[in-house]
Order: C-alpha cells, then sequence, then structure tokens
C-alpha cells in the first residue's frame, strides 16, 4: 500500500467510486418509486444499509474488509465514498419521484396549446395564422399532383387563438379537404403553428360518393364559407328551391371579382335540368342543430337566450318588441307544443316567449310582457 496519506486517499477515493456506482443506482430507484408510488420517503438510513449490503455482495466491501485495506485511509476514505453516493443518489431520486407528474393520458397531450408567440390579439380571443411549411404523401395512395402540393404548401388559415391543438388541427383538415377534394388528409400543428399536412387525391372523382338514385351537378356560385362535403345544401333558383348533399367544394375563382366557387351537389334526376337552366344560384348550407355550440357561440357574441312567461294574454309581434327592447322573441311554447311566429302571434297567459339579446334588452323585454 502507498505510504503516504495523501496517496491513500486518493487511492479510497478511486476504489469508493468504482464499489459506488451500483448501489448509488439501487439508491437512487428505491428512493425514486417508493416516492412516486405511495408517496412515502425512504428512510435514509435503511437505503444505505441495502447500498452497503449490495457493494458487499458485488465484491466491493469484501476488499475493504481485508486487513491490508479495512486498517488503512484506503479503506475508510472508500466505505465513506460508497456510503455518501448511495445517500446522495437516494435523496436525489426522492427529489425525482415528487416533481414527477403523477399522471400523463392522451387527452392532456392533445390538449397542448399554442406557444403565446404566434397569437395576433385581434377581439377578445386573439387569432392565430396557422401556416402550411410540409406537405407529405399518403401510404398506398397516388402522390398528389405538383400542382395541388404546391398550393397547399402556400396555404395560410387564420383560426381562434382561443382552440387547442386538436380542434385547429380538425378545423384546418376539413377546408383542405374541401377545398382540394383529397380523398384523406391529416394535419399535426406543432406550438408555433406550424402544420404538417399528409394528403391524397380524390379517387374516382365524384361518381363514386353520389348516392343511388341520384345525379350530380355542379354550379358556380357564392358558396359559405365552412361548407364541406356531406354538409346538406339548399340551392335557390330563380322558380323553386333545390335540396341536395354536397359533395365537393373547388377553390375560389382568382379571375373574378366576385369570389365564387364550383360547388358539386347531388340532387334527384327531375331536379338536374332546373339547377342547369338557372341563370343565377344562390346556395344555403345546412348543418347538424347543436345546441350547445349554438349557446356557446351567443355568449361568446354577448347574448343570453330567456324564457319569459306571459302573465296575461296578448297579441305579440317580435318585430315591434325588437325595435323597441333590442330582444328578439324566436318561439313561443304553450300547452300545444312550440311555436316561431312569422308576425304578430296570439300568446295566451301562462304561455312562454323563447327570446335571445343582451342581458339588458331582456330586462327591457321582461318589463315589457310583464
Amino acid at each position: 500500500m502507498p505510504d503516504s496519506i495523501l496517496a491513500q486517499v486518493l487511492v479510497g477515493l478511486y476504489l469508493g467510486a468504482l464499489t459506488g456506482v451500483l448501489p448509488a443506482l439501487v439508491s437512487w430507484a428505491l428512493g425514486f418509486s417508493f416516492r412516486y408510488v405511495t408517496g412515502v420517503t425512504v428512510p435514509g438510513l435503511g437505503v444505505v444499509v441495502v447500498a452497503a449490503a449490495i457493494a458487499g455482495v458485488s465484491g466491493g466491501l469484501l476488499g475493504l474488509l481485508d486487513p491490508a485495506i479495512s486498517e488503512t485511509p484506503v479503506g475508510v476514505v472508500a466505505a465513506l465514498v460508497v456510503l455518501m453516493a448511495s445517500f446522495w443518489a437516494h435523496n436525489q431520486g426522492d427529489k425525482m419521484g415528487e416533481a414527477f407528474p403523477r399522471r400523463i393520458t392522451l387527452e392532456s397531450i392533445r390538449r397542448r396549446t399554442l406557444s403565446g408567440e404566434v397569437v395576433d390579439r385581434v377581439g377578445r380571443f386573439g387569432q392565430v395564422r396557422v401556416r402550411v411549411t410540409n406537405v407529405e404523401d399518403v401510404e398506398g395512395y397516388p402522390p398528389l399532383p405538383a400542382g395541388v402540393r404546391e398550393k397547399l404548401e402556400g396555404e395560410r388559415f387564420s383560426l381562434p387563438a382561443d382552440l387547442p391543438l386538436s380542434e385547429l388541427e380538425t378545423r384546418v383538415r376539413d377546408r383542405l379537404r374541401s377545398s382540394y377534394d383529397l380523398e384523406t388528409v391529416s394535419v399535426s400543428l406543432d406550438r408555433r403553428a406550424n402544420a404538417t399536412v399528409a394528403a391524397a387525391p380524390a379517387l374516382g372523382g365524384f361518381s363514386r360518393r353520389v348516392p343511388a338514385g341520384q345525379r350530380a351537378v355542379s354550379v358556380e356560385t357564392l358558396v359559405p364559407a365552412g361548407a364541406d362535403r356531406g354538409d346538406r345544401a339548399l340551392l335557390w333558383l330563380p322558380e323553386t328551391t333545390v335540396e341536395g348533399h354536397v359533395l365537393g367544394v373547388g377553390e375560389p375563382s382568382e379571375d373574378d371579382d366576385r369570389p365564387t366557387r364550383r360547388l358539386t351537389v347531388a340532387v334527384s334526376p327531375g331536379e338536374v335540368e332546373a339547377v342547369l337552366a338557372a341563370e343565377e344560384v344562390r346556395v344555403a348550407v345546412l348543418g347538424e342543430a347543436n345546441g350547445r355550440d349554438l349557446l356557446a357561440r351567443l355568449k361568446a357574441a354577448g347574448l343570453r337566450v330567456r324564457t319569459l312567461e306571459s302573465v296575461r294574454s296578448r297579441t305579440v309581434d317580435p318585430t315591434a318588441l325588437r325595435s323597441e327592447t333590442g330582444a328578439q322573441v324566436f318561439a313561443v311554447r304553450g300547452p300545444a307544443g312550440l311555436r316561431v311566429p312569422d308576425g304578430p302571434v296570439r300568446v295566451r297567459a301562462g304561455e312562454e316567449l323563447l327570446a335571445v339579446g343582451t342581458p339588458d334588452a331582456l330586462r327591457g323585454l321582461r318589463e315589457v310582457v310583464a
């Protein structure tokens, strides 16, 4: 053994470092697992005893027990290094077990939000401009045409910034599928609103989407924003109205001052000729009823829906009430059911008026019908 104290200390440090690696790892694992699973801290003395036993089993302390080593500063320093390393590792594992999240679910990952740096403060909630930065092909489908790929890479969308990324991805996907008539499309957004799009062109055109017994007809007209494949559409013609299902919506016209788009709708065979012969077609898209979504939109606009009971029989004119109070009566509910007035309506005592408006307008309406 070295004669000088400094040399023996250095040898003890070296021997302790080699011997203490495995006990330190076990001590960290014990501290982390107990703290994470049970919330209880393992006593440091118990962990040190376990670490010492592991060091002995691994052969490290067997050498320290050799009188030629244990009776010298080399053994003392090596033993102290093993015990201190184990104690420190246990303490770090305990801290990590306390700080590590207890529950990580796919839902919490999908609820990630945008970085505040990309949000433009416009209006109440702000807006974010989504940019398509990467376009990929979908395995098993034909590749996208070069022209479509180029247009996709230049797309920009302004969307509400208060939505989670999963909802933003859904809206961008629906717009791309509708605008470019894509067979399938998926969108992935990062926190800086950069979109990676995987898309495939439509297979077989509209022919395989037309329901049995119907025909596809296309018109150039103004199309409501957000119209998508599968929506119900009303085509207002000069002499009649035709109802059908949207098969696809083309891109806005760049050469016309009016942003018209090509709308393809499935209609009955007897209505095709009337649609094609019309010089002008106006379009309305009928979405599925969603009361919660409607109430949320009204609330965001500062409006409320209230039920007001009529204390006496009277004739109510919704147009006059709106001019007087600012609130709109849109339905009357009574024993006979729900009535939607299209002009003055007779309301009996005990029947309810359903109205929408600002809180002040509704208070004014309540005073009028009281």
